[in-house]
């Protein structure tokens, strides 16, 4: 008896496309539903005759958001953007009426399908997608791009397979720089390293403000916290009186890091991070932060998803939201002023 998956190998798409096709999803195209359809009978699939009128899918107009997390790392979902921002995204979702729809983690590598992942995404039943990710190139997404399907991203993220700019909303980097670094040299600090990683360094070492009375010097370091990995004796020699980390991680390092050296914070060293993180106000001293409004970033990112639902063919914009500085007590004037 022939099946879903027996028309999928003629026609050469996927069981869950054939599926859609089949229910007439507003997602698939008329071709590839013909297609579909000429296949069906002509291999007598038993659930689908000549007489058959293809009926729409009833949760094709759920009036649905999803939120789609691509990344390698679950334990990020208890950080950052799932604590604060997936919030802001059902607020904002609720007071328009609309429900969101969780879809499941993938992969960001290059292995990822992207027919696997457009069915996944069109099965769903949600009308557009809140893509969130650790990793800012991104892989898998080119077919729903090039399907039209609306799309908004939280950060400034690329697709590795394509090259047109893309709806975001953000934090303004920029902005973050300029708040942490006013901030410590109000305090007084005129020797300031920022400390980056791997993973963030293509985003921050671009465009740091310029003050002719400090000197800021950027290291790439490892993190978790080893001092005998590169980057952490350079550090050292460079005898800054206030750290800036790009990164939580990096901001327990950090501390990890003075307190091997024996140095205290924030007598002899100050310490200021980007971004906050639930630990923070508990560590001994507690770490001043540089703080995302990700409940904002999760509202703005609703508010832009639901604009290209009413009103499609848009061309991409990026919004930026400006940063919070949350005072703690890792940072304090020099000893020497």
């Amino acid at each position: 008896m022939p099946t879903l998956q027996d028309i999928a190998n003629i026609v050469g798409v996927s069981s869950a496309t054939v599926s859609l096709a089949l229910s007439n999803h507003p997602r698939i195209s008329d071709e590839m539903k013909a297609k579909v359809r000429k296949t069906a009978l002509e291999i007598g699939y038993k659930k689908f005759s000549r007489g058959d009128d293809l009926q729409p899918d009833p949760n094709a107009r759920s009036r649905s958001i999803g939120v789609l997390y691509l990344g390698s790392n679950p334990q990020s979902l208890n950080q950052g953007f799932f604590k604060e921002g997936l919030m802001g995204i059902c607020q904002e979702a609720a007071r328009i009426d609309r429900t969101v729809v969780m879809l499941g983690i993938q992969a960001t590598e290059q292995r990822v399908d992207p027919e696997t992942l457009y069915d996944q995404v069109i099965r769903s039943g949600a009308e557009g997608i809140i893509v969130v990710s650790t990793t800012q190139n991104l892989y898998g997404l080119d077919k729903l791009l090039g399907q039209g399907y609306p799309m908004v991203f939280v950060g400034n993220r690329t697709l590795a397979d394509r090259k047109e700019r893309l709806h975001t909303v953000a934090t303004d980097l920029q902005d973050a720089k300029r708040t942490g670094l006013d901030y410590l040299i109000e305090l007084g600090h005129r020797r300031i390293a920022i400390l980056m990683a791997e993973s963030n360094v293509s985003q921050w070492t671009r465009d740091w403000p310029h003050y002719e009375e400090a000197e800021i010097a950027t290291f790439l370091v490892s993190a978790p916290f080893d001092p005998n990995r590169e980057g952490w004796g350079e550090l050292t020699d460079f005898g800054a009186t206030a750290i800036f980390t790009t990164n939580v991680p990096l901001g327990h390092a950090a501390m990890n890091y003075l307190r091997a050296l024996g140095k205290s914070v924030p007598e002899q060293v100050s310490l200021i991070s980007y971004d906050d993180a639930p630990s923070y106000p508990y560590e001994n001293p507690p770490i001043t932060a540089v703080k995302q409004n990700m409940e904002s970033i999760g509202r703005q990112s609703t508010k832009m998803l639901c604009e290209l639902l009413e009103n499609p063919g848009q061309s991409p914009t990026q919004v930026m939201l400006s940063t919070q500085l949350v005072v703690r007590k890792s940072c304090a004037t020099p000893k020497s002023m």
